[in-house]
């Protein structure tokens, strides 16, 4: 029975000692790419999309086109305002 729990301890080791490894070579990577990201930013494109036609949206629903309109410019900026 002795030799089973030792063998259970070993193996519970070296599982969390694998774990472990593993994590800090991850958060490693992540620092590593945020310090990359960082250091040499990409071009900022502007992909902006044309909104939908408020026609196609609404359909026979029961939201009137001024709702559509107003939600539309609200996201519009809050979109604009995120990416300042």
């Amino acid at each position: 029975m002795f030799e089973q729990l030792t063998e259970a301890a070993l193996l519970m080791s070296v599982g969390m000692t694998v774990v472990f490894c593993f994590l800090i070579l991850l958060l490693g990577g992540i620092h590593a790419i945020a310090l990359y990201v960082a250091k040499f930013p990409g071009s900022e494109e502007k992909h902006i999309k044309p909104l939908a036609d408020v026609s196609k949206t609404v359909g026979n629903h029961d939201i009137s086109p001024n709702v559509v309109a107003a939600i539309s410019a609200a996201i519009r900026i809050h979109r604009k305002n995120k990416n300042k």
